[in-house]
Formats: structure tokens, sequence, C-alpha cells
């Protein structure tokens, strides 16, 4: 059985779901402590073109800086994507920079 299975059929206690969402919370802490090849850019691990279609379905970069990669992607999500989806996907689309359910692991992390 799947972990969505088991979280939405009743198959996990309270006590499960809460270690479990520690358990994803310092995951997620280790990934955010990683230090990056090199500081501001944005691109892939390997500091070539990065690939993310919460962006769109091109690789795009590597960007030397935030300030680029945001301008950067004005133009060209503009033209890749529909506009009524990005209002939608703009807000998730740095996801370097910060987590938009940093509050969720975050909840149970320090309990």
């Amino acid at each position: 059985m799947d972990l969505q299975r088991a979280w939405l059929g009743g198959h996990l206690s309270q006590d499960q779901k809460i270690r479990l969402v520690r358990e994803i919370a310092g995951y997620i802490d280790q990934l955010r402590s990683l230090e990056p090849p090199q500081k501001e850019i944005v691109g892939s691990a390997s500091l070539e073109a990065g690939l993310d279609y919460r962006i769109g379905f091109f690789p795009f970069g590597p960007f030397y800086g935030h300030e680029e990669f945001i301008a950067s992607f004005g133009k060209v999500s503009l033209w890749r994507t529909p506009l009524k989806y990005l209002a939608k996907r703009l807000p998730t689309a740095i996801p370097k920079l910060f987590c938009p359910r940093r509050s969720l692991p975050a909840k149970y992390h320090h309990r």
C-alpha cells in the first residue's frame, strides 16, 4: 500500500502521521542546508540549463543572478505559457528561494 492510500484510508494513527511529517521535514531541512556549487546561480545542479515544468517545457538558464532569472522568466514564459496560467505559476516559480509549503512541515517538525 502506498503512503497516500494509507494516509487517506485511515490506516495511520495521528502519531504516525506526525512522525512521517517530521521525517519529511527533516529531509527538507537537509536539502535546504546543502551549499550550492556556486552562489546566486539559477539552473541545474550541474550549473547547466534547468528544466522545471512549473515554469515551462523547455530548458532555461543558467542565470547568474536572481534578477537575471526573474527578468528572463517574464520574457521567456510570456510566449511559452498562456497568460491565464502564469498567474497561478508565478508564486512557485522560484522554488530555490523558498518552499511555499514551508509552514506545514515546520508545524509538525517543531512540536
